[in-house]
């Protein structure tokens, strides 16, 4: 084995990739806000224009 080597203890605290201050939290908080709106907003528009649509369809058959 070579004696360089130091293995963690597993009492020994993680260090982590990405600090958990309050400003990296706030970010991830707004960045998650603003994937969750823009999601719905999405989907509204998607169905909003597959319900045009289908009144359109239903338009032109009365015509």
């Amino acid at each position: 084995l070579d004696s360089d080597v130091v293995l963690p203890h597993h009492h020994q605290a993680k260090v982590l990739k990405y600090p958990l201050n309050e400003n990296f939290l706030s970010l991830q908080i707004v960045t998650l806000k603003s994937q969750l709106i823009f999601s719905f907003w999405g989907h509204y528009k998607i169905l909003k224009l597959m319900g045009m649509g289908h009144h359109i369809k239903k338009r032109k058959l009365y015509v």
